[in-house]
């Protein structure tokens, strides 16, 4: 668990800044997701994939870049509505994916097959940059953790759903209700369309991250879940969510 004089540390820094207000239609603040990447602290990264919530109709693909591959990627034109002609394929390390179309059995625990466990080599101290691609049918969205910079809408679109600040679960389509199966879990989501599109309510692709130890001088594996999303799970104390209409 994070340290208790770190999340007072957090919290009081977050306390002292002016929330931002929610947009109508919109189930969390626009700076609701976290803008802290992910750096690997072993040589084997651990990702569990739950699914989505119920009533996701896009398909989605689940990814892992190093920066090297993401600036190749890039560079090559494949993250594009469709790829460029220069995009000979996506480089990079596929944890999971779900094919377009409504679905009544998502990928959570108690469904058929269950959640979805990748394991991959990765090397230490270097970022690893999650992303989806979204299959909206006729062509694909990316987007990206860390940097908001690399997302179309210039937003950060994967959010760190803290089991003690969310005990319920993750909040469920247009953040009404909950996800059946995700209380209790230390979970991510990843919204899937653009904020002024969206209902930003970060369940459309809902994964765990559990990173081995190979040394003991690096932090115990639920510090290393919650590394530097700390802070954007306590801004959820002064972000309460608004009801929102249908």
């Amino acid at each position: 668990m994070i340290r208790q004089s770190a999340l007072l540390a957090a919290a009081t820094l977050l306390l002292a800044s002016p929330a931002r207000a929610v947009d109508p239609g919109k189930a969390f603040a626009p700076d609701f997701g976290t803008s802290s990447p992910f750096f690997s602290l072993s040589n084997t990264v651990t990702v569990t994939y739950y699914g989505w919530e119920g009533t996701t109709v896009f398909g989605h693909t689940l990814w892992a870049f190093t920066a090297s591959q993401f600036g190749s990627n890039s560079a090559n034109g494949c993250f594009g509505w469709m790829p460029a002609a220069t995009c000979a394929a996506v480089m990079g390390t596929t944890v999971a994916a779900k094919p377009y179309g409504a679905s009544s059995s998502p990928y959570l625990p108690g469904q058929v097959p269950g959640p979805v466990v990748s394991s991959f080599g990765w090397t230490p101290g270097t970022e690893i940059i999650f992303a989806i691609a979204v299959d909206q049918g006729d062509g694909f969205n990316w987007f990206f953790s860390g940097s908001p910079s690399r997302n179309s809408d210039g937003l950060a679109h994967v959010a760190y759903f803290d089991p003690i600040l969310f005990p319920l679960g993750v909040p469920g389509n247009q953040g009404q209700g909950v996800v059946p199966q995700t209380a209790g879990l230390s979970l991510y989501g990843f919204e899937d369309v653009a904020y002024q599109y969206s209902d930003w309510d970060f369940d459309n692709v809902i994964f765990a991250i559990d990173q081995g130890i190979t040394t003991e001088t690096v932090p115990e594996p639920a510090t290393m879940v919650l590394f530097g999303t700390g802070a954007s799970a306590l801004a959820a104390l002064r972000r309460r969510r608004r009801p929102t209409t249908t």
